[in-house]
């Protein structure tokens, strides 16, 4: 009788693993909902091809992502536009050819309040490192490229950016969607210059000492911005 018990709830344990994996794998390949992409993460398939971005984060603290960006902007990311796959690959005699440089997801950002800068437009074009490239004639596996200190931004989410202009003479030969102008900035020290508001005035961030998630107020951001920048 002892051991039933113990083989059905074996059983019962394996089938409710089963169930979360299930539901684990939907969500994490879940980036696109009816055309409309969800998420600048990029989730990598069995069958992708991966390149993997090799940045070097120098040390910094909060001042330094402060003082050295141009705009600090709270908004809602409100539409995410993946990388063209336009030039991106090629038949060659030896198959097909895929221009890995510069791939870049872009995401735009509905501007409720800026809290230094002197951009006021309502809405601003961000600028990530990495994303996912298909082959429209389906010749080769997806390209996924992967920027692992990149911000992730997620459709309807509320957040806090300190971005940075590039400097656009350097990217001047980029191809960027339709919707993206010459206008766009970059998350000033990637995932660390990304602050998500999750409860009022209360916003969550990474610490790049412990690489966990901490909260602090607006109002204690505000304050250090004041005291940086005088305002």
């Amino acid at each position: 009788m002892k051991n039933k018990l113990v083989i059905g709830l074996l059983v019962m344990f394996l089938l409710s693993m089963a169930v979360v994996a299930s539901a684990c794998a939907t969500q994490q390949t879940k980036e696109v909902d009816d055309g409309v992409v969800t998420t600048t993460e990029s989730v990598v398939g069995s069958e992708d091809q991966v390149r993997t971005i090799a940045n070097l984060m120098i040390p910094f603290t909060t001042d330094d992502v402060i003082s050295r960006s141009d705009i600090i902007v709270m908004g809602k990311v409100v539409k995410i536009l993946p990388p063209t796959a336009e030039g991106r690959f090629v038949e060659t005699d030896k198959g097909v050819s895929v221009d890995t440089k510069d791939v870049y997801t872009y995401a735009i950002i509905e501007a409720e309040r800026y809290l230094y800068g002197q951009s006021q437009t309502k809405y601003i074009n961000v600028r990530l490192d990495g994303g996912r490239i298909s082959d429209i004639e389906g010749r080769v596996p997806d390209l996924v490229v992967i920027d692992p200190i990149e911000a992730v931004l997620d459709l309807g989410e509320e957040v806090i950016l300190f971005l940075k202009r590039p400097n656009y003479e350097a990217y001047r030969e980029v191809v960027r969607p339709p919707e993206i102008g010459e206008d766009y900035y970059f998350i000033n020290f990637g995932k660390f210059g990304k602050y998500t508001l999750t409860n009022g005035d209360v916003i969550t961030r990474h610490n790049k000492d412990t690489e966990e998630m901490e909260q602090l107020k607006i109002s204690e951001v505000e304050q250090k911005i004041a005291s940086i920048h005088g305002r």
